[in-house]
């Protein structure tokens, strides 16, 4: 396991893979890990017909923490555990890094249900079941602490190719 610095990291998956509904599913994410936290921009790609973002966002959201744990190291994240204790759990470490985590689902122009495209902040209980609040861009990275860029994504490196 890697040990993150605790400083902060931007990365992109522009092809991040996930178990979807009967085949593999495929969006882009853009990550920003944190000393105090991660945010996700979670973008449905143009084009694909595979499981939806939100259909799926609880299993991208696993793997997406998974990926970054193993690209990056996320234990600077995790509460110090008693001395008793010899390791975390996968549940407990998921659960950890969940509450640290700010969710943005985003569906460009052409892809959803709106014309214009949405975000939404996306809350998750202890069970993971989602909440979805659909907000404007502008407080999307307000109450993610991000600049308005970081949400934006040219449409065409959302396009979908098989």
């Amino acid at each position: 396991m890697k040990k993150s610095k605790a400083k902060t990291i931007d990365q992109e998956y522009p092809r991040f893979k996930f178990a979807g509904f009967g085949s593999q599913g495929t969006c882009f994410l853009r990550v920003r890990v944190r000393p105090d936290g991660i945010v996700v921009l979670c973008s449905q790609l143009l084009d694909y017909y595979g499981t939806s973002v939100t259909n799926a966002v609880e299993a991208i959201l696993v793997s997406t923490i998974e990926q970054l744990q193993k690209d990056f190291g996320l234990d600077h994240l995790i509460a110090a555990r008693p001395w008793w204790r010899f390791r975390t759990s996968r549940d407990e470490f998921i659960e950890q890094i969940v509450r640290r985590t700010v969710w943005v689902e985003h569906y460009p122009p052409g892809a959803g249900l709106a014309p214009a495209g949405s975000f939404a902040l996306v809350a998750f209980d202890s069970g993971l079941h989602p909440v979805w609040n659909y907000v404007s861009k502008e407080v999307a990275a307000a109450e993610c602490a991000v600049e308005v860029e970081f949400l934006e994504v040219e449409n065409e490196r959302l396009q979908y190719v098989s």
